[in-house]
């Protein structure tokens, strides 16, 4: 009988030490760790970030060890991207899984990652990315620059080569990741802030490749469900423009937009009252590209007579938006902010791909009348229609 108890007794241990194995094993399968080894960074400070759907979060704030190491330890409930910022600019990008465990080797000039293939690909895809920038900047400042018309044109036909050169990179890079995390990442590239990459109406399709593949791998996961939201509103502006094109670039019928202003109230766009609306599109970046006195001149001429502007802020910061609206002293005008950046609705909802863009809108008719007016040309068309 003590014999008996005996061997229950230790089985009932080696049940529970089993259990608590499960339990850490299984437990341990769920952590993500990385690992950065950077020796020109001892003691320095670097920023861990997510990038979630409603924005960038910091996570953490950690100083390089005297042997030049960084140490993160988190439980991911699905794969997350983060950025690790550090003081030589050359950030890491990461796309990590519950479970990884991922070595990073940097320097000045080099960068080895071991235990992510997808953090390879994606580091691979923004370091295109910035290449690409800085040769479309440095042909910019020599455009600008110059003062001979052959040198301009020259440059222009240089400045479209690299631009569409770096779109076909784009899109085979999508083709070949359209089922991973990082295909969506190639989706949203902008190559100077609001030109995207990936910008003209038959790109549709890649999107639409890309969102059907993700939805069947990760039907949860947040940028995936927000790139639903945004694939639908992208169909809806190419039935937009397919209307604009039958009718003569006149479209019949307008998407509503209801944003915030800067009091926190929100305004709808088909609630104003006015018969016409200049819908205008910009952020901090193109503020240099606006005539906003003359704009200003404008509204207060024709605002009685039935005129307004709702002024859409498309950047990523409120305090600079709020800013610049009082600088430029619009605060009469309907100014309202979009900072969901880059999955900015109402910039997908009109299909604007470059900013400053801005719509003529004649709200009794809800049509679309013109797209991109200069303050010059706004100015003659409500001089002989609101007379």
């Amino acid at each position: 009988m003590e014999k008996k108890q005996y061997v229950l007794r230790n089985l009932h241990r080696v049940i529970l030490i089993f259990c608590i194995t499960f339990i850490v094993s299984c437990s341990s399968k769920e952590k993500a760790k990385i690992r950065i080894e950077n020796i020109d960074l001892k003691g320095q400070k670097a920023i861990l970030e997510e990038q979630r759907v409603s924005g960038i979060r910091t996570l953490d704030s950690v100083n390089f060890s005297r042997r030049g190491v960084l140490k993160y330890t988190f439980e991911p409930k699905q794969p997350t991207f983060y950025t690790v910022r550090i003081p030589s600019g050359n950030d890491i990008f990461l796309l990590v899984y519950p479970g990884d465990k991922i070595k990073v080797t940097a320097s000045s000039d080099s960068l080895v990652i071991t235990g992510s293939p997808e953090s390879i690909k994606l580091n691979t895809l923004y370091d295109s990315l910035f290449a690409t920038r800085k040769i479309l900047e440095d042909i910019r400042t020599k455009y600008f620059a110059s003062e001979i018309q052959q040198a301009k044109d020259s440059l222009n036909n240089e400045y479209i080569a690299v631009s569409d050169n770096y779109r076909r990179f784009t899109v085979q890079f999508v083709l070949e990741n359209m089922s991973s995390l990082v295909g969506l990442a190639a989706l949203y590239q902008q190559t100077v802030q609001g030109e995207y990459v990936l910008n003209r109406l038959k790109d549709l399709q890649y999107f639409k490749l890309v969102t059907d593949s993700l939805t069947k791998r990760f039907p949860k996961h947040q940028h995936v469900k927000q790139l639903q939201n945004n694939f639908k509103l992208m169909y809806e502006s190419y039935q937009l423009e397919r209307l604009k094109a039958t009718a003569k670039n006149v479209a019949i019928g307008i998407p509503d937009l209801n944003l915030p202003t800067i009091t926190g109230d929100s305004v709808t766009l088909l609630s104003l009252k006015n018969s016409y609306v200049l819908l205008n599109f910009w952020d901090n970046n193109s503020q240099k590209d606006i005539n906003f006195p003359y704009l200003k001149s404008i509204s207060e001429k024709y605002q009685r007579k039935g005129f307004s502007i709702y002024n859409v802020y498309v950047g990523r910061s409120y305090d600079t938006w709020k800013r610049i609206v009082k600088f430029e002293d619009i605060g009469s005008w309907i100014n309202v902010a979009d900072t969901s950046y880059p999955y900015s609705r109402s910039r997908m909802s009109y299909n604007v791909n470059v900013l400053p863009s801005n719509y003529l809108i004649d709200l009794k008719e809800k049509n679309i009348l013109k797209k991109d007016l200069n303050a010059r040309e706004l100015e003659e068309f409500l001089s002989q229609t609101m007379k």
